[in-house]
């Protein structure tokens, strides 16, 4: 029953985003592939995403905290005039910022890493819409030992959960502080990759859902301690949105 219903709300959702919140249609590598990087202005954001406050100990990870004064200064930062544009190109929607979150994946020991403590299995995020778009930042220098995000591009993704086709290429984010890899979680298959001994991916990560303008959700400070909520429609049809101009 589940499943069916985070089916029909994203096949719902969708439907109604392509034809009210679409401004443009795109042929774009994002549209055709399910993912995409943009590796400029990591000057910027490298100078601010340090600030974080607080710390919070969890099993295998640990989520860091930012006030609303830092919190609000990354977000006009990293979605720059040139990002939003970018993104708007590439998608043809227009995006509020709705969740946040900044986390730290650590090794994952013994028979624990069967029970998928941070993602780390193949999954996709089902009850949202299928425009629905991450944005996932490496805090610091990301490579294969750091356990970084990987995934399945769009076509090879639908080859897998037909049970038609094996899948050997797989993408992964890894890159420098301040890199950005936009995908669409509920077209790819995607999974965090478990750090060798040691080592720890540390990433910012931005929910986007369709909107008329470029906003930000203004709880968005709030919900930093949450898990990420489902059924965004639903879930932030009440909050206020904030411009980023």
């Amino acid at each position: 029953m589940y499943k069916f219903f985070c089916n029909f709300y994203s096949i719902l959702i969708t439907s109604y985003e392509n034809k009210f919140l679409k401004i443009k249609y795109s042929k774009s590598n994002l549209e055709k592939n399910g993912y995409s990087f943009y590796t400029k202005e990591n000057e910027q954001v490298e100078k601010i995403i340090g600030n974080y406050q607080e710390i919070i100990q969890k099993k295998y990870q640990s989520l860091y905290l930012y006030n609303k004064k830092e919190l609000e200064k990354i977000i006009k930062i990293v979605f720059s005039e040139s990002f939003r544009k970018y993104i708007t190109d590439q998608t043809g929607f227009n995006y509020s910022i709705d969740f946040f979150t900044a986390y730290k994946n650590m090794n994952i020991s013994g028979n624990d890493i069967e029970l998928g403590w941070y993602g780390n299995n193949y999954h996709f995020d089902k009850p949202y819409s299928k425009n629905m778009l991450k944005v996932m930042i490496p805090t610091e220098n990301l490579g294969k030992a750091e356990g970084p995000l990987e995934l399945l591009d769009k076509r090879n993704s639908n080859l897998l959960v037909n049970k038609k086709k094996y899948v050997n290429k797989k993408i992964r984010l890894t890159g420098k502080i301040g890199d950005k890899c936009l995908f669409l979680p509920n077209v790819c298959l995607h999974k965090a990759l478990i750090p060798e001994e040691k080592k720890s991916a540390n990433l910012l990560m931005f929910q986007l859902n369709p909107s008329k303008n470029w906003t930000y959700n203004s709880k968005i400070f709030d919900k930093q301690v949450y898990r990420e909520p489902k059924f965004p429609f639903i879930s932030y049809f009440f909050d206020k949105r904030l411009s980023i101009i």
